[in-house]
């Protein structure tokens, strides 16, 4: 046993032995001097075998799951990806080798504004939105995804790359990531990829033009109008939004408490009215609300709903 004049420890912080009682004929481990620190962090990593594609999430908070596909599944969804559409199922599989899925709960963030992580982004399930955000905190939603859309093409061409929108599950999602050098070596050995890819943002310029025309040309009114009848969806014989007042808003491009006031006089008007078990707007008069929206969907021509994507702004 080890001992000393204060407690365990000698007065000039030394050990010395004393002998053991025979009776239990093993000698005590001494406690140490020295504070117990936590286990070091390298040493979990190195328990947990993070592979170097995957770290730069390892410290991201538990919003997703992820996970490489080794079964046949991961060749069926990205097969229902749109500008994946050219590749035979052999281009497939090695894509699939090196994609991860990641699955989201509703409410999560998948991108954030200004975060430098590469690669694109394929959905395969789910919706999410397009956030940008001002210096003031104030939101506007640019753009909703949803299965076969992709969204992380302007990264391979930015200068200095940042992801210039906060991306956000709407529902349960679940996403396919397919890094930078992956993907440009797909698109050097499958050109028909590149092709769909530039006929998309060519497109979804056309839809973005298409958003800012009405966010600057017409009155909120009449955008409230249209994002009620773009977010509504058939549920029975019903047509019901399933959003939240500051969903709406975002869309709109005004402060919840803007469409929580615009919200009240349709309902005062009979055009919609609230659902009593669920939170949800019921549209109860389609053709007025349509014709309050006339202003945004006449002067638009070809035009493509904003809840379509806009890949070339994240």
């Amino acid at each position: 046993m080890v001992t000393g004049e204060h407690g365990n420890r000698g007065r000039q912080g030394k050990y010395r032995a004393v002998p053991m009682p025979a009776a239990t004929g093993v000698p005590r481990i001494p406690p140490s001097p020295f504070k117990r620190s936590s286990v070091p962090a390298w040493y979990n990593l190195g328990q947990q075998s993070i592979s170097t594609e995957r770290r730069h999430v390892a410290n991201k908070p538990r919003d997703h799951d992820w996970h490489g596909q080794r079964d046949g599944s991961a060749v069926r969804e990205l097969r229902r990806v749109g500008i994946l559409g050219s590749l035979d199922h052999a281009a497939l599989e090695r894509l699939a080798a090196v994609a991860l899925r990641r699955s989201y709960r509703r409410g999560a963030t998948i991108l954030q504004q200004g975060d430098d992580e590469d690669g694109i982004f394929a959905i395969v399930e789910g919706r999410v939105r397009l956030v940008r955000t001002s210096p003031n905190g104030r939101e506007v939603t640019v753009a909703s995804l949803a299965g076969g859309d992709v969204f992380g093409l302007s990264f391979l061409a930015a200068a200095t790359p940042s992801r210039s929108a906060l991306v956000a599950a709407e529902t349960p999602t679940a996403v396919y990531r397919i890094a930078d050098t992956a993907f440009r070596r797909l698109l050097s050995e499958h050109p028909g990829v590149g092709v769909a890819a530039v006929e998309l943002v060519g497109r979804e310029l056309a839809t973005l033009a298409g958003r800012v025309e009405e966010m600057a040309l017409h009155s909120s009114a009449a955008r409230l109008a249209h994002t009620l009848l773009i977010m509504a969806e058939w549920e029975g014989d019903r047509l019901v939004v399933r959003r939240t007042h500051a969903e709406i808003a975002a869309w709109v491009g005004v402060r919840p408490e803007e469409v929580t006031k615009q919200i009240a006089a349709l309902r005062a008007e009979g055009i919609v009215h609230a659902e009593p078990r669920r939170p949800g707007l019921i549209i109860v008069d389609r053709d007025e609300l349509a014709g309050r929206a006339a202003e945004i969907t006449s002067g638009m021509r070809n035009h493509i709903p904003p809840c379509r994507i806009v890949p070339s702004i994240v």
